[in-house]
This record gives C-alpha cells, structure tokens and sequence, in this order.
C-alpha cells in the first residue's frame, strides 16, 4: 500500500492541521461572503470576497460573466469589479476559480438604478416643507432623496413608481436638481424651482366677464412682483405688502369660464395659480327708445341695460332664430336695426337671456339656481339639456329654478327658458363630486396648525376643506387635484375623516381621507439593541404613536432610512456611527420621543481557534480567540451554525464542533455587528 501523505491548509504565515490522504494539495477557494451584496445593474463597482484559499486564484464571476478586473489583496480577501449584469433586477452567483478548482457559490443581486419622469408641483417655497410627488420607476428600495445636495426632509415610497417627499429649505429663485437614491445607484435629475412669489388664496374667487372688480390676493415674496395676469390677460394691480397685492380683473373675451391667476416676480419666476371664474351678470334690458316704429323696420333704436359687452343676439319677437343686426356701444348700449314686423302691426318683446348663478352644481341636481334677463313674465318651460324642471318667476327679470339630474360624467349643458317672446339660452355646468385619495402628512398634533397636502380629484373651485367636520384653519387649490389645507386644532387622539366641497359636492370619507390626531410617540422595545459601527442593520421599535412619524435618528445621525409600518411599529436601518451607546430619537408631527437606545460596536475579529482540527463527528469544544466577541451570537462552522457554550469575555468564546464531512472548513463568528474573518479548521474522518 502506498505510504500516507498530508492534506494541509495554509494561510501563508501559518499551515493547518494535517488529514490522511493520498498526496500533498490545496483545497478549492472557499467563499465565506460577498460585501455589498448588491449593486446597479450596470456594473462598475468593487465588491471584497471574503473566504480563504485566494492565492492563486485564476477568475473571478458573476454569473456567466467574468468580473471586469479583480486583485488578489491577501489569502482571504478579492477585490473585484462587478460587470454588467441583466437588465432589470437579477441575482447572479459569485465564485473564484484557482488552481485547485472552482469555490463555492454566494449570491449577488443586481438592483435597477431609479428612474425619475417627473415631479409634480416642480417649484415651492424657499422654506421648503411642501410635498412634491415623484413619478418614475425602480423606488421600491429607494434610500434617499435629494434637492441639489440637501436630503428631503422626509420621503414616503407609496409604490415602486411614486414617490412623496417633503422638500427642505432651499435658496430663494435657485433650481436645483432632484434625484432618488437606491442601491441600484442615482437616478436621472429633474429641476425644481424654489420660487417666491407664492399665492396662498384670492378673494373673490369669481366676477363679472367685463372685470373690473378688485381681487385681493394673499400670499407671500410679493413685495417685488412685477405681473399679474388672469389667464394669458394681464392685469394692473397695487402691491399692499410683501403678503397682500389689490389687482383689477382684466375683462375675458372668450366669455365665461375659469382661469389661474399668476404673480410674477423677478427673473421671470411665476408663482403657483389659484383658480378664477368668470361669470356673466345680465344682460338686462332697461329701456328702449323709440318704442314703436313702422312695420317695415329698418329703423334704428337704442337699447339701455347692462351686461351687454358679451352679447351675442337681439332680438324682436317670438323667433330667437332670426336675430337682428346690432353695434354693442358699451356694456350699457346697443344700438339695434329693427326688423320687419307682423303685417298688421302690434306690439312684441324684446327678449335677451343673462345670467345663471351659480354656473354649476353638483351632478345629482336639485340645488336652486337664480337666472336673470328680462321678458319673464310669460315664461312658460325651462330645461336643461332638454330635461324639463321647476321654476319660480320672481320678477320680470329673475326666476328661481330648481337643477334637475345631470350627465353622469358631468358636462356643460344648455339652459332654455321658453315664453311668449320666444326661447333664451345659457350655459351650466354639472361638476362630479370631489374624491380624495391620500394625505400627506397623514397625521399631526392635536394642536392642529401643520400644514396638510391633500391628493384627489374634482377640486377646482372647492369652498371648504373640514376635519371631521371643523373647518380648515384655511386652504388653497393649488392645482384641480391638490389643496394644501392648515389642520384645525381638535381635543383628543382621534382618526379624523377630511372632506372637501365644491359645487359637485363633498368628498365621501374612505381610507385615503383619514388624518390621524396624534401625541408625542412612546417607545416599548427596540430589537436588535446593538449593530455594527458600519451600520445597514435592521431594527425594529415597537411602540404607538408612530402614525406621521419624520425621522428616526441614532443620537444626532439620521436612520439610512426607515418604514413605518403601522402605528406601533417601526423599521429603521442603521447609519455609519463611531462606537458607543446612543438614544433614538424618533420625531412625529405629534412630538419627539428618545427613552430607548441602541449600542454601536466594533465587528468582530479572529486571531486564533484551539485545536484546529478534531473529528468530523463533531462534539470537540473549540476556543475562539479574537476581539469585539461579547456580543456573539453564532459560531459557524462552515455554513453551520451554532450557539456558544460560553462568552468569556470580550475576546474569548467557545463552541462545540457540529459533525461535518472531512476537509478545510471556515471558523467565522457572527455578532450583531456582523461576521468576523474565517479560520481554517479541518474535519478529520
């Protein structure tokens, strides 16, 4: 029989235990981990493979595709360069080849970079504090979000294409660049404005079409506004103060409808725009003169009223299909060519439709409206879009009607008013109802004050926003599907439904509307309570109070980041933090809460393992010599685990053998700071 040999393991300074065999050789490479685990899908960056029997490694892969370099920094560690790897999200498997053969296998998960298409307001206030909606892809893991080099006060992940974050200060008329950080990388930049002026609400919310009423408009940086404009129509105006502009509607020749009203400062910078509406009063016929004339016209008379600067026909009789010739002289005159009359003369009305107030109303109907013209008197029907109604003459130039169902989609439809003078028309609009489909914050202090983002639908010309029917401190339409609304103050911790009205109606409350009434948070447990100085552990606090909460802080380092995932609880990855004991500090819009803390502590190191060899049925107790091991939690032996028969002290621990096959394994030790370097210890048959 041939004479036995050794089979060693060496890690260049040292030579392990030796096992019977038949020749002399290295054992394959041994992967222990791969560290970050995870990176953009386009490759470029460098990973450390830690394990041992790197000498002689020959390649490096990820995948089926070779690492782009690599360098062998010592009998333990790789240094490789990641390739690209598939498009999208994708684990691959990471092994080094050597002289001796293929290692084991660890994996590696590329994560797709976030994508920004756009953000929605794109400009706010310097103070910042205001939400912004980001749309995109690839946020699910999101980390971070950014205004130029300053990190969003807070930031929601609402799915894998949106996010909501809350802008932080900036400068006054700078744009900056907003991007989403991920473990796939940084996204694509898009601008955002923080501009100044900024209108909060205008007051009156409507006029006449002619204008010429003041509109008072509230808001702030209006101290050097240069323009104002309703529309594409600018407008003159006086600038009261830095918060208070008097403006003159400019009059609207397209007629009735709603525009945004714009401030803009220096630089050309414009402000955010608060809907306007136009709405026609009149006409309505005052005089005549002369009265009569010959029955084959042709004569001229002057008609004196108001309202007139939008009219579009006259005319004399019973047949509003045949309208007269006419010169609007004023928005009191016109002058009128009178057409033939009936062959056997007689007297017949001059009939004009005005106005209808208010212009719209909610779907289902049943709200009165107020139309004013002249000829009244013998008004025998009115419909709506052909829909016949009810209807009160008040006076030879009003009625009072009540709106019957409209289009369940809405719509502007016709408004007749038949009489012996003929049929009049004008336009109103039926408008859905307002949905509200989320709250950003969606919680706050029972102090109420904090400023509220509500997200929905249906929101132009809203006339109030309550909480749990309280009015709003007050509110602005910034846009028909956002309105930032200041919460009232209530008494209590309560769930508090929103609701916003508008002339379609109100919101119906459901999920999306509920705004939470909060406290300072209390904390109960946190778990792990200590990690690694390097940070990127998990750790869950369990507590209430949670619901609103904006930041979680180890000592005066903020989380990497963190979910809420319910009132009562919360994941927050650790930050990078020197060594030491500090609190936690969580700050909800109900308060700050820092009664628990968490402990940073060095990851372990293994210097020494005694014996390094025994059994491969396991059962040996093993001495584990290194630093940082008070904290242990797992011996691995290889890819077992087990738990220490004993912790020493901060360097010694000491772990019983698992039965294993024969051969070199790894010794490593994992605390809640992570897992050490590995020493070779071999299973003995």
């Amino acid at each position: 029989m041939a004479g036995a040999t050794s089979v060693s393991a060496s890690n260049g300074s040292s030579t392990s235990g030796s096992l019977p065999g038949s020749t002399n050789k290295v054992l394959p490479p041994l992967i222990i981990s791969v560290k970050p685990d995870s990176g953009p899908t386009p490759g470029g960056n460098t990973v450390s493979i830690i394990g041992l029997g790197f000498t002689n490694a020959t390649a490096v892969a990820f995948g089926p595709t070779p690492a782009t370099s690599f360098t062998v920094a010592s009998y333990e560690t790789i240094n490789a360069v990641v390739p690209p790897g598939p498009r999208g999200d994708g684990t691959v498997s990471v092994r080094v080849t050597g002289s001796q053969g293929i290692s084991n296998t660890m994996s590696y998960t590329y994560k797709a970079h976030p994508v920004i298409d756009n953000a929605t307001p794109n400009n706010g206030p310097p103070t910042g504090g205001n939400t912004v909606i980001i749309t995109g892809s690839g946020f699910a893991n999101a980390t971070s979000v950014t205004f130029g080099s300053i990190s969003a006060t807070y930031f929601t992940r609402v799915s894998d294409t949106q996010i909501d974050a809350i802008v932080p200060p900036g400068s006054s008329s700078s744009t900056v660049s907003v991007h989403v950080n991920g473990p796939g990388g940084i996204s694509n930049s898009i601008p955002y404005i923080y501009a100044i002026p900024v209108i909060n609400a205008i007051s009156p919310t409507s006029g006449r079409v002619a204008g010429g009423n003041t509109v008072v408009i509230t808001g702030r940086g209006l101290l050097d506004v240069t323009s104002v404009t309703f529309g594409s129509n600018h407008a003159s105006f006086t600038i009261v103060s830095d918060t208070l502009i008097d403006a003159v509607a400019p009059p609207r020749l397209n007629g009735i409808g709603t525009v945004s009203v714009y401030v803009t400062g220096p630089g050309g910078i414009t402000s955010n725009g608060i809907p306007y509406s136009y709405n026609q009063i009149g006409p309505v016929i005052g005089t005549i003169s002369p009265t009569s004339g010959p029955i084959a016209g042709g004569n001229t008379v002057v008609i004196t009223g108001f309202g007139f600067t939008n009219i579009t026909a006259v005319t004399f009789g019973s047949n509003p299909q045949i309208p007269t010739p006419f010169t609007i002289v004023s928005s009191t005159v016109i002058n009128a060519v009178v057409p033939p009359g009936p062959s056997g003369g007689g007297t017949i009305p001059v009939y004009v439709i005005g106005s209808i107030s208010p212009t719209s109303g909610p779907v289902a109907g049943g709200n009165t409206t107020v139309i004013t013209s002249s000829g009244f008197t013998n008004a025998t029907a009115m419909t709506f879009n052909l829909t016949s109604t009810s209807f009160t003459i008040t006076s030879n130039t009003v009625i009072n009607a009540i709106v019957p169902p409209g289009p369940s989609g809405g719509g502007t439809v016709s408004v007749h008013v038949t009489g012996s003078s003929g049929t009049g028309t004008v336009t109103y609009t039926y408008t859905l109802a307002p949905i509200v489909t989320r709250l950003t914050p969606a919680a706050g202090p029972i102090a109420g004050g904090n400023t509220v983002t509500i997200t929905g639908s249906n929101f132009s010309n809203a006339t109030a926003v309550t909480f749990d029917g309280i009015l709003a401190s007050s509110f602005a339409i910034l846009q028909p599907t956002q309105i930032v609304a200041v919460a009232p103050p209530t008494t209590a911790v309560k769930v508090a439904s929103v609701v916003v009205t508008t002339p379609g109606g109100s919101s119906t409350p459901g999920p999306g509307s509920e705004y939470g009434y909060t406290t300072a948070p209390s904390t109960i447990s946190v778990s792990p309570a200590l990690g690694s100085t390097a940070g990127g552990d998990t750790v869950t606090i369990i507590s209430s109070g949670f619901r609103g909460t904006t930041s979680v802080d180890f000592g005066t380092t903020s989380a990497t980041s963190f979910t809420v995932f319910s009132n009562t609880e919360i994941n927050a990855i650790t930050p990078a933090h020197s060594i030491g004991t500090v609190p936690i500090v969580i700050t909800s819009s109900g308060g700050t809460n820092s009664t628990l803390s968490f402990s940073f502590v060095m990851p372990p190191v293994l210097t020494l393992i005694a014996p390094t060899s025994r059994s491969a049925a396991g059962g040996t107790v093993v001495s584990i010599t290194g630093q940082n091991l008070a904290s242990s939690l797992n011996v691995n032996f290889g890819h077992t685990a087990v738990v220490p028969t004993s912790i020493i002290d901060d360097n010694t621990v000491t772990a019983i053998s698992p039965a294993g096959t024969a051969g070199v394994i790894a010794v490593t030790v994992t605390t809640a700071a992570g897992t050490s370097n590995g020493l070779p210890f071999i299973y003995v048959m």
